[in-house]
């Protein structure tokens, strides 16, 4: 069954809303300033830290995707993070002529720390919610992320 016009205008409306709110300046910078980060006020470094903290080591094609620019600009955010002992560039098992972007100890140690504070907002906000609607809703989610996947063009799959 597919759902109708109305609920997945809705369901586009409240999946932008989540993304902006979790994806905003003010929520960036309170994240940036509580995780310790290294490069106050770094907002492209952070997040590209935060990119290969969530999903592991990056193709910096994959990075520059995900964070909207080009690679040359990915280069040079993540200089600031290799000269900070955050990141380490590392030759893609995969490809040769490639890199992957990889944390350094120090790097992943914010990126616990940037996860932590995720945790710990979604914690608050879901504190009402049965546990069984939290894995329900991470199984939707999950299964939304999937299909969006396989729906939206890409170049490559992210990774």
């Amino acid at each position: 069954m597919t759902a109708d016009a109305e609920d997945l205008t809705a369901l586009v409306k409240a999946v932008h809303g989540l993304l902006s709110r979790t994806g905003s300046a003010s929520t960036m910078d309170a994240a940036l300033q509580a995780s310790g980060f290294p490069l106050p006020g770094d907002q492209a470094a952070f997040m590209l830290l935060h990119h290969v903290a969530n999903l592991g080591p990056s193709r910096p094609t994959d990075v520059a995707d995900a964070m909207k620019t080009g690679r040359s600009n990915v280069s040079k955010i993540a200089r600031r993070l290799e000269d900070a002992g955050l990141l380490q560039r590392r030759p893609d098992p995969r490809d040769v002529r490639q890199v992957r972007l990889h944390l350094t100890d120090a790097g992943r140690a914010i990126g616990a720390r940037v996860v932590a504070l995720s945790v710990t907002h979604f914690t608050a906000a879901l504190a009402d919610w049965p546990a069984a609607d939290v894995r329900e809703l991470r199984r939707l989610l999950t299964s939304l992320d999937h299909a969006l996947a396989a729906a939206l063009p890409a170049a490559d799959a992210p990774g």
